[in-house]
C-alpha cells in the first residue's frame, strides 16, 4: 500500500508544471519546520507534566534545575570530572532519601533519570519487576542516540522481555549461549592458561623497564594485558600489544570507545533534537545523511566498526574453512559461538557475531584493566593491606587454577576495591511503564532508572567507614563471603548478573599475585588520583604512574 502511495505521489510530481512544482517545494520547505516545531512542543509539554509529577514526592536533587537544561549543565558540564562524587554528595546530603532525581533537557524524550541506591529498589529493577526496565524505548528506539553504532545488537544493548522488539529472544539466546560457554570446563582451563601465560609476558615487559629507572604507567600495561588476553580468548589471536606490536582490532576497539564517548559529550543536544523524529522516518534519515558526514566522531566510529567487522569476518571465514575436527576443538569465544549456532541451526551474520564479541570484550577487557589499576592504587595507599596480602600469598602456586581460586584475602581485596572504584560506576535502563519502587519513589514511563555501584558503595548505612579500604568486610573466620548483589551491584544482579565475574576476579588475581612476587612499587603522583568520567568504564584519569623496584627475595 505504501509503495502504491509513493508511486502515485511521484507520478503526480512528474505531471506538475514548473510553477506548481515550485509551489509544492515551498510548501514542503515550510511544512518540515512546522512539523518539527509541533512535535517538539508536544514532547516538551509531555516532559513538563512528567517532571512536575516526579518532583511532587520526597526525592533528592543535586541543585535547582534549569528551566530548559534541567540538571544537565550542572551534572555533565560543571561537574564533568567529578560527576559521581558530586552525585554521591547530593544523595548523602538529603537525609533519609535513597533516590536522586536528575532532570534531562526539557526537549528530551526521557524526562529525567531516577538514580536509586536502596537495595530493595535495586532488587526491584533488576529482578522483581525486571521486564519493566529495558535497554530500548518501547517504540524500540535507542537508549542513547547513535548508541547502536557502538554496541550493535550485543548482549548489553539488547532488550529483554515482552517490551523488546523480538520479545527478548535475541538477548535470551546470547545469554544462554554465553552461560553454556562459561560453564564448560575446557573453556575455564583455556581461560586460566591464557591469563597465566599473558601475565608472565606482563612481568617480563615490566622487568625490562627496571634498568631505566623511569616511571611506568601501570594502567596502560593493564589495558594491554587484558587486550592480549582477550585477543586469545575471543579469537585465539596473538595481539602482542604488551610486546609493542600494533593490534588492528585492539586499536579499532579503543578508538570506537573513545569516539562514542566524545560524541555523547559534544553532540548530545543534536541527538536529542533528531530524536523528535521516528528512528526509521525518511525525514530523520535525510537529515542524518546530511549531518553525519560533518561529524568526525561519527565517521571515525563507522570506520573503526568496519575495521572490527572486517577482522571478525576474516576470522569467521578461516574458521568455516576448517575441518569439523578443528571446529570442535575450538575453545575461543568466536569459535564456540559459531559451533553453538550451527548446533542450534541459527543463522548468524558476520555483523551479529562482531557485536557479540565486541560486547564480551567490553565486559572483560576494560573492566578488569580498571579493577587492576585501582587495586594497585589502593595497595600503594594502604601499606598494611599490602603487607597482609603478601603474607597470605606466601606459598601460592600462581600457575595452579585451584591454588589461585582459593585465595580468600586476595578475592576480598578485589571485591573491596570494586566497591570503592566500580569499573562500571552506573548502569541505566528505561522504564517501559509507570512504576512505584519499594521505598515509595514513583517512576514515570520513559524515565531512565539507574543504580550506581559507586554511590551505593559509599553509603555508610551499608558499609561502615565506606571510604576506607578494608578487605576484612568480605571475610568471616578467614573465608571469603560474597555480599548480597543488591547491596553490592558491581556485577549487576538478577537475570542480567555478570556471567564472567569469576573470570574477571581470576584474571585480576593472577596478575596481582605475579606482580607482587616480582616487584615493589611506589606512586609518583602527589595527592589522590581521580576517576576518568568521560567513558563508560571508570579508569584512572591520567594513568597510574609508579616507580618499580625488583623485589628482594624474602
Amino acid at each position: 500500500y505504501q509503495r502504491r502511495v509513493r508511486g502515485a505521489f511521484i507520478a503526480m510530481l512528474l505531471d506538475l508544471s514548473t510553477t506548481n512544482l515550485l509551489l509544492v517545494i515551498v510548501v514542503a520547505a515550510c511544512a518540515v519546520p512546522a512539523i518539527f516545531c509541533f512535535k517538539l512542543a508536544s514532547r516538551m509539554a509531555r516532559t513538563r507534566r512528567s517532571i512536575l509529577e516526579l518532583r511532587d514526592q520526597p526525592i533528592a536533587q543535586s541543585c535547582q534545575p534549569h528551566w530548559l537544561f534541567g540538571h544537565m549543565l550542572d551534572v555533565f558540564v560543571e561537574h564533568r570530572h567529578d560527576r559521581y562524587e558530586y552525585l554521591e554528595k547530593a544523595m548523602s546530603s538529603q537525609k533519609g532519601s535513597k533516590s536522586l532525581l536528575v532532570e534531562h533537557l526539557v526537549l528530551d524524550r526521557s524526562p529525567a533519570e531516577v538514580i536509586v541506591t536502596d537495595p530493595s529498589s535495586v532488587k526491584h529493577i533488576l529482578k522483581d519487576n525486571f521486564d519493566n526496565y529495558i535497554k530500548h524505548h518501547t517504540d524500540h528506539s535507542e537508549l542513547l542516540y547513535n548508541f547502536s553504532q557502538f554496541l550493535g545488537e550485543g548482549i548489553f544493548a539488547t532488550s529483554h522481555g515482552p517490551h523488546a522488539e523480538d520479545k527478548g529472544k535475541r538477548w535470551y539466546t546470547q545469554r544462554k549461549l554465553t552461560s553454556q560457554m562459561f560453564t564448560a570446563s575446557e573453556f575455564k582451563n583455556f581461560i586460566f592458561d591464557t591469563f597465566a601465560t599473558t601475565s608472565d609476558t606482563l612481568v617480563s615487559q615490566l622487568e625490562s623497564k627496571l634498568q631505566s629507572g623511569k616511571t611506568v604507567d601501570l594502567q596502560s600495561y593493564f589495558f594491554k594485558y587484558t587486550m592480549d588476553s582477550f585477543g586469545l580468548i575471543a579469537f585465539n589471536a596473538e595481539f602482542r600489544t604488551l610486546e609493542g606490536e600494533t593490534a588492528e582490532y585492539g586499536e579499532a576497539f579503543d578508538a570506537a570507545h573513545e569516539s562514542v564517548a566524545t560524541f555523547f559529550r559534544k553532540f548530545a543536544l543534536m541527538g536529542t533534537l533528531l530524536e523528535v523524529f521516528d528512528e526509521k522516518s525518511w525525514l530523520r534519515r535525510a537529515i542524518e545523511a546530511v549531518v553525519h558526514p560533518l561529524i568526525p566522531e561519527i565517521q571515525k566510529l563507522k570506520r573503526v566498526r568496519r575495521t572490527m567487522r572486517d577482522y571478525t569476518a576474516k576470522v569467521i571465514a578461516d574458521r568455516k574453512s576448517c575441518s569439523n575436527e578443528e571446529k570442535l576443538a575450538s575453545k575461543d569465544i568466536l569459535g564456540m559461538f559459531i559451533k553453538a549456532a550451527e548446533e542450534e541451526h541459527m543463522a548468524q551474520s558476520d555483523e551479529y557475531l562482531t557485536d557479540i564479541v565486541l560486547n564480551l570484550i567490553i565486559a572483560g577487557r576494560d573492566t578488569t584493566a580498571c579493577l587492576l589499576s585501582w587495586t594497585f592504587y589502593e595497595l600503594a595507599r594502604n601499606p598494611d593491606v599490602l603487607r597482609t596480602l603478601r603474607e597470605h600469598l606466601k606459598g601460592l602456586d600462581v600457575d595452579d587454577f585451584n591454588s589461585v581460586k582459593h585465595q580468600p584475602y586476595l578475592t576480598a581485596l578485589l571485591y573491596e576495591v570494586a566497591r570503592l572504584w566500580p569499573p562500571v560506576p552506573m548502569d541505566s535502563s528505561i522504564a517501559a511503564e509507570d512504576d512505584e519502587l519499594p521505598d515509595g519513589t514513583k517512576v514515570k514511563a520513559k524515565c531512565w532508572v539507574s543504580y550506581s555501584p559507586y554511590i551505593q558503595g559509599r553509603d555508610p548505612e551499608l558499609w561502615p567507614e565506606p571510604h576506607q579500604c578494608r578487605p576484612e568486610r568480605f571475610l568471616e573466620h578467614g573465608k571469603f563471603v560474597a555480599p548480597s548483589y543488591y547491596d553490592y551491584p558491581v556485577f549487576q544482579a538478577g537475570p542480567r548478573i555478570c556471567l564472567g565475574m569469576n573470570f574477571a576476579i581470576m584474571e585480576a588475581s593472577i596478575a596481582t599475585a605475579k606482580l607482587l612476587n616480582h616487584f615493589d612499587f611506589e606512586l609518583t603522583s602527589e595527592g589522590p588520583l581521580q576517576p576518568d568520567t568521560d567513558k563508560f568504564t571508570m579508569s584512572i584519569r591520567g594513568g597510574l604512574n609508579v616507580r618499580l623496584k625488583r623485589r628482594q627475595a624474602v
